[in-house]
């Protein structure tokens, strides 16, 4: 079927052009699907970015206000001047501003050298462990400061205490003459869910503060806080902010974005579920495949409604008109009023000129049948007057005193090859082929009749199945006839006259005289006539031969 659309017909070129259209609007729409999926890829993947880059926010602002209460009773420790005073400011105003907020768990105050005093709110055996906790954050780099610069040197980072992570807020350097070197403020990491509690994330999602070198989760959103199973099955966390595809440990597939908080202490982790990205990747081949698939409707409908409308009634007007050039009048072609105008008008229009067609064959039938038999009557008048002119003529050869007319004979002769010619040829039918050994047969028959007076002979042989037309016979039988009498008038003893057909079917006739031929004088200006007529050729003649032609493969009708 997809052949007749690839040809440079109407269907051919209207489906292409269809074609054409649908492939640059599939193209379009793809590429729109495509663009669509990518913005809402870079939309999507942005967004997560925003949301570790904003927890990770909090945090910072978090410990930043621990920092600042910290930086507030720095303040008023400026007036210690002793150790005395600085156990005393440990276990006065330490314990006050312990007591201030359920988010401070303790406080160390670092002296000089190996000095230092904690500040708590339980057992006292505990103080010994925050001061080794303190002191083992003095050995840490100093942060850099972001926002608002800072006064001291700082630093902040979480221990697991009996259990549970606290994080620490340290101050460095304070004032030389001051007998406090260093303050660092314990506060509990609990309080940092009341600070992720700002809005329920989509489901599948988390967010938690890790701890890089424990691998403790801190602070939590979107997770119980004894699920471990969303965080990456590798151990190693990147460092600084960086996102991934990977497997968690629960083997689901997530996308995960980090965002450092305290470098290399504390990172933001997010993980997201990819079922936002497998909805994108559905909705970009409902986008691409959608549009394709109605353009591909769009086509075969527009296809089945070309062949349907159009193909066919040009198939239809295409095939009754064959049947008309065939002669079959009687077709027409289907005019229904659903067709289309121009085809309608094209459909009338072959009609009409079918039937003016069939008129003018019906006239020129009739003008045919007039024509024959014309003919037929024309050919009889001629037949009918070449038997009464050759009745005559041998009316008159008989006569005593007209025997020995060598003239009236050969007359004779040339008036009988014409009339046994149109008596062979002329049927009711019209003219048929003339059989060439009856034709030459009777022709033989009346010029041995013609020579009884005389003491010569005629010998004639027609051994062929050859047929001429009435066109042809006469020539042949015309040639013979000169060529038999110019030999009698030589005063030759005998003719001899041969017609055979060779093994390829062409026609040979030698007419040869028994006796010396060279006193024989042809009209060769009359022979080369009729050899034309004839459609013969001159063979090459042998001894005592004076006509030797070659007739080119006759055919049953008389045809070569």
């Amino acid at each position: 079927m997809l052949t007749k659309f690839r040809n440079q017909s109407v269907r051919g070129r209207l489906i292409r052009l269809v074609g054409l259209i649908v492939l640059l609007l599939t193209a379009v729409s793809s590429y729109l699907a495509y663009w669509n999926y990518r913005s809402v890829g870079e939309t999507m993947i942005a967004a997560q970015s925003r949301v570790a880059e904003d927890f990770a926010f909090r945090t910072r602002l978090w410990f930043r206000g621990m920092l600042r209460a910290a930086e507030a009773f720095a303040a008023t420790s400026g007036r210690v001047s002793s150790d005395a005073e600085r156990e005393a400011l440990c276990l006065e105003d330490g314990r006050r501003m312990l007591t201030s907020s359920p988010t401070f768990v303790a406080m160390v105050i670092h002296g000089e050298g190996e000095r230092a005093c904690a500040a708590t709110l339980g057992r006292g055996e505990a103080t010994a462990a925050l001061i080794a906790a303190s002191r083992r954050q003095l050995g840490l780099e100093a942060l850099e400061s972001w926002g608002t610069p800072l006064p001291y040197p700082f630093r902040y980072s979480s221990i697991e205490i009996d259990g549970q992570a606290v994080g620490i807020v340290q101050l460095r350097s304070l004032e030389r003459d001051s007998a406090v070197h260093a303050i660092s403020l314990f506060v509990s990491m609990k309080q940092l869910d009341a600070l992720f509690d700002l809005g329920d994330l989509q489901s599948g999602n988390v967010v938690g503060l890790v701890q890089t070198t424990s691998g403790r989760t801190l602070a939590l959103r979107g997770a119980d806080d004894a699920d471990q199973t969303w965080l990456p099955e590798d151990a190693k966390l990147p460092a600084g902010s960086q996102r991934w595809r990977g497997s968690s440990k629960a083997g689901r597939s997530l996308a995960y974005v980090s965002h450092e908080v305290v470098r290399p202490d504390l990172i933001m982790l997010a993980a997201f579920s990819e079922e936002a990205t497998r909805l994108s990747q559905f909705r970009l081949a409902i986008l691409a495949v959608a549009p394709i698939l109605l353009l591909l409707a769009f086509m075969a409908a527009y296809w089945r409604m070309v062949d349907r409308d159009i193909g066919r009634s040009i198939d239809t007007i295409e095939s009754t008109a064959r049947k008309a050039s065939g002669g079959d009048f009687n077709a027409a072609v289907p005019v229904d009023d659903d067709m289309p105008l121009e085809l309608r008008r094209a459909s009338e229009a072959v009609n009409e000129i079918i039937r003016a067609a069939s008129t003018r064959q019906d006239q020129l039938m009739a003008s045919s049948l007039r024509y024959q038999d014309l003919m037929r009557e024309l050919h009889h008048r001629v037949k009918n007057s070449l038997q009464v002119i050759q009745s005559y003529l041998a009316l008159t050869r008989r006569d005593a005193r007209n025997r020995d007319s060598a003239t009236l004979r050969e007359t004779e002769a040339n008036v009988q090859v014409l009339s046994a010619a149109y008596r062979f040829a002329l049927t009711d039918q019209g003219l048929r082929p003339v059989p060439v050994a009856l034709f030459l047969g009777e022709l033989f028959s009346n010029m041995v009749i013609s020579a009884r007076s005389t003491d010569q002979r005629i010998i004639g042989r027609a051994d062929t199945a050859a047929q001429l037309d009435v066109d042809r016979a006469i020539p042949l039988g015309l040639a013979i006839a000169e060529v038999t009498y110019s030999i009698l008038r030589a005063g030759s003893p005998a003719v001899l006259i041969q017609a055979t057909d060779d093994s390829v079917g062409n026609l040979h006739l030698v007419v040869s005289t028994i006796g010396d031929a060279g006193q024989v004088r042809l009209n060769d200006r009359t022979l080369v006539g009729l050899r034309l007529q004839l459609a013969a050729i001159d063979d090459r003649l042998q001894e005592n031969e004076l006509l030797r032609w070659v007739v080119g493969k006759p055919s049953a009708n008389g045809t070569d």
